[in-house]
């Protein structure tokens, strides 16, 4: 029973919501009336908000949650543009990266999932339903996309890693070079004028 009410008053359990038992499924599919699909954001608060005064949320859970998801939305900006700036730069170095997975860049900044859910997205948002589908095959199959993703993204990294080490060797090489090359033959004419010297004194004992 404790294990229940614990359950219940998770932030990631299930919330009270306007929505009646209209299926989130069609509210999704009401709202892209907007003439694209609606954030996560704005169907949290089509759901947890009156119907009387869209300002004011159901609950205090409610509330809570959304003011943490806006916090968590802060980090994904600025980790996705991190993201995009890294593609960008590998990009300008010839590789191929994969597309930019946004929901895993989400989970990770939210601390990943917790049974199949993404903290801020709710059950509705998890990677089985958002898909269409709550086979144990679908949420595997994601899993799978995302660590093949984290592989590449690895492997591509430490290419990226072995190319710029490569170029900055050869850099440095050909600025000893340009740096050696006087001091090279300034020796040389240190050399010579130093047979020169050895020179003009045998004479000079003869």
């Amino acid at each position: 029973m404790k294990k229940a009410r614990d359950n219940r008053a998770s932030f990631l359990g299930g919330s009270v919501n306007c929505g009646c038992s209209i299926p989130l499924s069609l509210t999704l599919e009401r709202m892209k009336q907007l003439g694209r699909t609606p954030t996560h954001e704005e169907v949290f608060k089509k759901t947890h908000t009156l119907k009387s005064d869209k300002s004011k949320w159901v609950d205090k859970r409610s509330q809570d949650t959304h003011v943490r998801y806006s916090i968590n939305q802060e980090k994904f900006i600025k980790k996705l543009a991190e993201v995009q700036a890294q593609h960008a730069e590998a990009q300008a170095q010839g590789i191929e990266l994969p597309p930019i997975d946004e929901d895993l860049i989400w989970e990770e900044m939210c601390g990943g999932q917790k049974k199949n859910r993404v903290y801020g997205k709710g059950a509705f948002f998890s990677s089985s339903i958002k898909y269409g589908t709550t086979s144990a095959n679908s949420i595997s199959g994601r899993e799978s996309r995302n660590q093949n993703y984290r592989e590449q993204i690895h492997n591509l990294n430490e290419e990226l890693f072995q190319r710029v080490t490569q170029q900055t060797d050869e850099r440095i090489s050909k600025l000893l070079d340009t740096c050696l090359s006087p001091l090279e033959k300034t020796q040389k004419k240190l050399e010579k004028l130093e047979r020169a010297i050895e020179k003009t004194k045998k004479e000079n004992l003869k």
